[in-house]
């Protein structure tokens, strides 16, 4: 959680660095160009590895119905997205197409995510692109360029459904499946061992496995044994319908 948010300040700073601070900005000439570059790209390598290593801490449980709004924002910012490249006859609609994709992406990511990490996150993204967005319209003026060619029109369809194939691909090869069914379901485990680097070694396998840590591990004293005994829940979204005798050390 330390490195998601470490890598969120840091996009947001990076990116306002020029707003907030613009004559030591360009003090910094042209070199400033890479240092920024570098900068995001380390923030947004600290973002990834911080929310994929984050442990699952409940906030609150969207319901299944929010997925469907969830898609169609999707789109919605997909198209927006298009329309920052587009030069055809919505070129212009709108001054800050590629921020207000971001901030549909943000809001339908939040609507399906209630976990602590996704709500840092996404709701991190969200206030960074409205402070953009607020902070370029106080600072800049903007000439509405004219519609382009409505022959171009097609280069915006084309854009639209090659991004929205290419996140739903990403997505599904991260195993976070965005359309919904019947073959989909989550999966639980509950891994327990004593006190030693066996319970290290089980999560870990688990976690190579594609599982995710659902809560933080628990600690009790087997009295039994004589020995602490270690707790962590783990979870998984699969492709299949769940049974009753399923093996889900096998899944």
């Amino acid at each position: 959680m330390t490195l998601l948010i470490i890598g969120l300040a840091l996009w947001i700073l990076v990116h306002w660095f020029k707003r907030l601070a613009p004559n030591l900005r360009a003090s910094l000439g042209d070199a400033g160009k890479g240092i920024v570059a570098v900068l995001l790209l380390v923030g947004l390598v600290l973002m990834i590895i911080g929310y994929r290593g984050a442990p699952y801490i409940a906030v609150w449980t969207p319901p299944s119905f929010l997925v469907h709004v969830n898609n169609l924002l999707m789109v919605v910012a997909v198209a927006v997205f298009a329309m920052s490249h587009t030069k055809g006859r919505l070129r212009g609609r709108m001054r800050h197409p590629m921020l207000t994709s971001v901030k549909l992406w943000s809001v339908a990511h939040l609507f399906v995510n209630g976990d602590l990490a996704s709500i840092i996150l996404f709701g991190g993204m969200l206030v960074w692109a409205v402070g953009s967005v607020i902070m370029i319209n106080r600072a800049e003026t903007w000439e509405r360029p004219a519609p382009g060619d409505k022959g171009r029109d097609v280069i915006f369809i084309v854009i639209t459904v090659l991004t929205f194939a290419v996140m739903v691909g990403i997505h599904m090869a991260l195993g976070v499946h965005p359309f919904p069914g019947c073959c989909m379901c989550t999966l639980y485990r509950l891994l327990t061992e004593d006190d030693t680097s066996d319970f290290c070694h089980k999560v870990t396998l688990a976690l190579s496995r594609g599982w995710d840590l659902y809560g933080d591990p628990q600690y009790a004293f087997d009295q039994s044994s004589g020995k602490m005994r270690c707790a962590q829940a783990v979870i998984k979204q699969v492709e299949a319908q769940y049974a009753p005798n399923m093996k889900l050390g096998e899944q």
